[in-house]
């Protein structure tokens, strides 16, 4: 390994009730990605055990709560780093080689699995004039009633100091929580940390890590892209007559030309609500995206001097790079574009050190690589979309109430 100083513990538990420690037994290094508006994704575990003898049933167990626990130089009391549950395993018998392979998945894998209702089993719940936040954690507590894991703490949802109207109604957890967003301001995200508590927060102007080119980097990509700037906006909502609005950035279609999109929320009777989800879009995607891919370093190397603490880094942080060579210009190909604005007349060292923010971290112990924009992802898109579309038109009208 080309790591020091640093060590992972795997606790596992059945409910709340303690079962035993993972350490020295662990095969492979801890390794998973965690992403903005979303969480973590699929831990793998590999146990040298026996492939008939491995604690099926006990430890090894479906739905046993796995938390993944590091201890290295500036956490030596240990920091959590993961929590989910065994979602599978299979034990592997390969000659003279066995072992048992355990597949964990975060807790943020239920909100897909979870329908959206109340106390009272009613899947169609109305929030009338309500800050998104406020409907955040109503979605919270209405999951945790059905037994969900994930929680939020008094400082962990911020207010964003907006009022929206919308109804759900037949809608999956992950689907109302994917509304919310839309329904945020500009720069709102959520992301759900290592203790599996949601996060609302507001995108910070300045950066919550710098880093710097020859002691924490060791490689770095930077690129533009325009394909998908939207500058003017269609909203289709409901009603009768059906709410229809357009929403334009004139300075944008003057600089890259016209983009336009068209947007269908059949529940979204209220202008105010259709302004704060196109104005939203035309704010984020207006100019072109700069986005940077970075690979760091972990401080936990033979030297202390290089490196970065790679665990305080969580999706949806900023951040920027010092020590580029700006001193060196270089012209590239979008000083030759048509539009001639000062965001293309940048060069791509000026660009990489701007404020970005962190869109995924892929963990493994002696580095991250990270995956940085200047625009907020937008959420569920595309084909997704397009099918969240035609699901809400299909369900705008279905009862409050399922008969059983």
């Amino acid at each position: 390994m080309s790591y020091y100083h640093k060590r992972y513990v795997y606790k596992i538990f059945d409910g709340e009730s303690f079962v035993k420690s993972w350490a020295d037994e662990v095969l492979n290094d801890p390794s998973f990605r965690n992403a903005i508006n979303s969480g973590p994704g699929e831990l793998i575990i590999r146990l040298a055990r026996t492939y008939d003898n491995f604690g099926e049933d006990i430890d090894v167990k479906l739905n046993n709560r796995v938390e993944l626990w590091v201890y290295d130089r500036e956490q030596p009391d240990g920091r959590l780093l993961y929590r989910g549950f065994i979602s599978g395993y299979r034990p592997v018998l390969e000659g003279n080689r066995e072992y048992v392979e355990v597949t964990c998945l975060s807790y943020v894998y239920q909100f897909s699995t979870y329908m959206l209702r109340d106390d009272s089993g009613d899947t169609k719940l109305a929030y009338y004039s309500a800050d998104p936040s406020d409907i955040l954690k109503n979605i919270i507590d209405n999951y945790r009633l059905d037994g969900g894991s994930i929680n939020y703490t008094a400082t962990s949802i911020e207010t964003t100091g907006t009022t929206v109207t919308y109804i759900y109604n037949s809608s999956t957890v992950r689907e109302a929580i994917d509304k919310v967003i839309e329904l945020c301001p500009e720069g709102w995200y959520w992301y759900i940390d290592s203790a599996a508590i949601i996060h609302l927060k507001a995108r910070h102007g300045t950066a919550d890590h710098t880093f710097t080119i020859g002691r924490h980097l060791t490689s770095m990509e930077t690129w533009r892209r325009a394909e998908d700037i939207v500058n003017r906006i269609y909203f289709t909502g409901g009603g009768v007559p059906p709410l229809y609005r357009v929403y334009s950035s004139s300075a944008s279609i003057t600089s890259y030309g016209l983009h336009a999109s068209h947007e269908v929320d059949g529940r979204v009777t209220v202008t105010e609500t259709a302004d704060t989800i196109s104005n939203k879009i035309l704010l984020a995607k207006k100019d072109p995206e700069i986005r940077t891919s970075i690979t760091l370093l972990d401080t936990n190397g033979e030297d202390v001097n290089k490196g970065y603490d790679i665990e305080s880094i969580q999706p949806g942080d900023t951040c920027n790079i010092l020590n580029i060579r700006g001193n060196v210009k270089v012209y590239t190909v979008w000083d030759s574009a048509i539009w001639d604005t000062d965001v293309w007349d940048q060069t791509l060292a000026t660009t990489a050190a701007d404020i970005t923010q962190i869109l995924t971290v892929e963990y493994s112990p002696d580095s991250m690589v990270i995956e940085a924009s200047s625009r907020t992802p937008e959420i569920a898109k595309r084909i997704e979309d397009i099918n969240r579309n035609l699901i809400t038109d299909e369900t705008v009208d279905v009862p409050a109430t399922p008969t059983a």
